[in-house]
C-alpha cells in the first residue's frame, strides 16, 4: 500500500471503523499517513505495527482526529515517544485496548504516569520494551 492508495481508499471511504496498516514499513509515509487519519473521524480500531517508518507526526494527528479510537495496536512502532503516549490518552477518553510492544523509547516513568489514569483500558500489551523493569511493570 502507497501513500496516494491510502488516502484514495480513506476519502473513498470517510465511514472505516477498522484500519490495519500493519507492516506498510516501505509504502508509507508521515504525509500520506496524516492526510488519511483526517478523513477517518469515526475509526474505533487502527493497527500501525511494524511501520517503523512513522514518527510523531503521525502519532499527532491519530491523537487529534482520531477520538473514538478503542483498540490501538502501535507495536515496533520505534518512534513512538513518551509525548505521543500522553496525547493518545488526553485525547481518546474511550480505548479499551493498546499495544505498544517494542515502542523502544518509552520510559518507565511515563508509562507509570499514564496507564493508571486509564480507567477504561482492559488489555495491554508492553512486552519487549527496554526501558520498563520487572518493578514498574508489577507497579502498572
Amino acid at each position: 500500500l502507497t501513500d496516494a492508495g491510502l488516502v484514495a481508499l480513506t476519502q473513498a471511504n470517510p465511514g472505516i471503523k477498522h484500519l490495519s496498516l500493519a507492516l506498510n514499513a516501505k509504502g508509507l509515509s508521515d504525509d500520506g499517513t496524516v492526510h488519511s487519519l483526517r478523513h477517518l473521524r469515526r475509526l474505533q480500531c487502527l493497527n500501525l505495527s511494524g511501520c517503523s517508518q512513522l514518527t510523531t507526526k503521525t502519532f499527532t494527528a491519530v491523537a487529534r482526529y482520531n477520538e473514538r479510537l478503542e483498540d490501538v495496536t502501535f507495536s515496533g512502532c520505534k518512534h513512538f515517544l513518551d509525548e505521543d503516549l500522553r496525547q493518545l490518552f488526553n485525547s481518546c477518553s474511550l480505548m479499551i485496548r493498546l499495544d505498544i510492544t517494542g515502542c523502544q523509547l518509552l520510559t518507565e516513568e511515563c508509562l507509570l504516569e499514564v496507564l493508571p489514569r486509564a480507567r477504561g483500558l482492559r488489555w495491554l500489551a508492553v512486552s519487549a520494551i527496554p526501558k520498563l523493569s520487572a518493578q514498574g511493570l508489577a507497579r502498572l
